[in-house]
């Protein structure tokens, strides 16, 4: 197994190694891209582990380590899962039974350990319902006509990395297929409706598609549109499957553009800049002002609410 990108390519690298940079100098990834972009080079420096001296640690939450769980269920791949083994003390109620909550100081240390040892730990009692969340979300997956080829040959965590003009970028995907089509998992606590998640690609995740598109077509590689696959943690356990269009592919490949070339410039100078040193003058915007006009008006609404055109369509059995 590689354990360093000593040259642009596909590697097979563990996520700690991949987490850590494991390229000869320095290198950008979509998450420290998307930070450069939304808040400001410092805070893309402060993160990045090659350029800090001290990075933050990566805290982790019982949700991100359920979320690690299924990506290792269905992906196939990842750290160990390890089931915590202690008991509640004898002045408990269930005293002698292994614990079924974080509570405990017991508890706590037992799966800072098993973090620190880069396994996945979790309550045994969360452990089947984790395992039936992967169970049903790959039995929707198998059914969705547009996903057969996530079950075909491939390779699940795979790290790319490439070059331009002296500098490097990585980035790991979730599965990408010997066809070439790659995918990315999404777990969340919330929705996955397909028209929820619209927004969330086109705020969130376009520019992730983008910069995966970049690094595969860099490699000479296909670089077709990134399925981005929603799965729902709770049950029922829904799934869909979302890419980007050419407009926001547009939209993102511009995005990545105007990153890249901040973060050549950051690199090149050795200057990361937090905000604009100018005072901000913020905005009424255009739906408040008209909300202001409405109530000088003093025309109360006339007539009962009426239900908007897609709860009328649900209501007559014809939402698609």
């Amino acid at each position: 197994m590689t354990i360093a990108c000593s040259a642009p390519g596909v590697h097979d690298i563990p996520e700690s190694a991949y987490h850590a940079d494991p390229c000869p100098a320095p290198s950008l990834s979509h998450s420290i891209l998307k930070t450069l972009l939304d808040r400001s080079p410092r805070h893309a420096w402060h993160a990045h582990p090659r350029l800090n001296p001290r990075p933050p640690e990566r805290n982790a939450s019982s949700g991100m380590d359920h979320g690690s769980i299924l990506h290792k269920l269905i992906l196939g791949k990842g750290a160990e899962i390890v089931p915590v083994t202690t008991k509640y003390a004898a002045k408990h109620k269930r005293a002698g039974e292994v614990v079924t909550d974080w509570k405990t100081d017991a508890a706590q240390e037992e799966r800072a350990a098993i973090r620190k040892s880069g396994r996945l730990p979790i309550l045994p009692c969360d452990l089947p319902v984790v395992q039936r969340c992967a169970e049903i979300a790959m039995a929707q997956m198998r059914e969705h006509p547009d996903l057969a080829p996530f079950f075909g040959a491939g390779r699940s965590e795979t790290v790319i990395a490439w070059q331009e003009e002296g500098f490097w970028f990585r980035a790991m995907i979730d599965r990408l297929t010997d066809s070439g089509q790659p995918y990315d998992l999404k777990f969340t606590d919330l929705s996955a409706a397909p028209w929820s998640w619209e927004r969330r690609l086109q705020r969130e995740y376009a520019t992730q598609d983008a910069f995966y598109r970049r690094g595969l077509k860099a490699l000479g590689r296909p670089s077709p549109p990134l399925i981005f696959l929603p799965i729902e943690m709770d049950e029922p356990n829904c799934v869909s499957s979302l890419c980007v269009d050419a407009s926001l592919q547009f939209w993102a490949d511009q995005e990545i553009e105007r990153g890249i070339a901040v973060w050549k410039d950051c690199l090149a100078s050795g200057n990361w800049p937090a905000y604009p040193l100018t005072t901000y003058h913020a905005s009424a915007t255009g739906w408040m002002l008209t909300q202001q006009e409405e109530r000088a008006s003093a025309q109360p609404h006339k007539g009962k609410p009426k239900p908007s055109p897609s709860a009328l369509a649900f209501a007559k059995g014809e939402w698609e």
